[in-house]
């Protein structure tokens, strides 16, 4: 079978659009797009530029490779997406914020019991 990259893009961008619950029109909006533009992407119709695919990647926190071709250790199918949070308060309690930066693939299910943490500080 021949690879077809717009197809390809299509797919795993739907894919990630459907775990996280957005619309053609969710996505439009953090994008800076035209409703029609995102659907020509999920219908494989049109590709979007690389300065957009960029932007993708990070909205969803994957690898920008991973967007545009098979991976060798690619396990889309079994693969679900966990936040990115925020940030983590040092001291008593260590709590996490709730400010989610993105996502990114985890290979569990029960997706409600993980997430990823992005310790930021000086080091001593």
């Amino acid at each position: 079978m021949k690879y077809n990259a717009k197809k390809f893009f299509a797919k795993r961008l739907t894919g990630m659009m459907k775990m996280r619950k957005e619309s053609q029109f969710d996505l439009s909006k953090i994008m800076d797009v035209f409703q029609s533009t995102v659907s020509a992407w999920c219908t494989d119709q049109k590709m979007p530029r690389m300065d957009k695919i960029e932007k993708i990647a990070l909205h969803y926190g994957v690898a920008l490779s991973s967007l545009v071709a098979p991976q060798k250790s690619d396990t889309f199918a079994e693969s679900y997406y966990a936040p990115i949070v925020g940030f983590i308060p040092a001291g008593y309690p260590a709590l996490v914020a709730k400010d989610i930066e993105g996502y990114a693939t985890i290979h569990y299910k029960d997706v409600e019991n993980y997430f990823f943490a992005r310790q930021r500080g000086q080091h001593d």
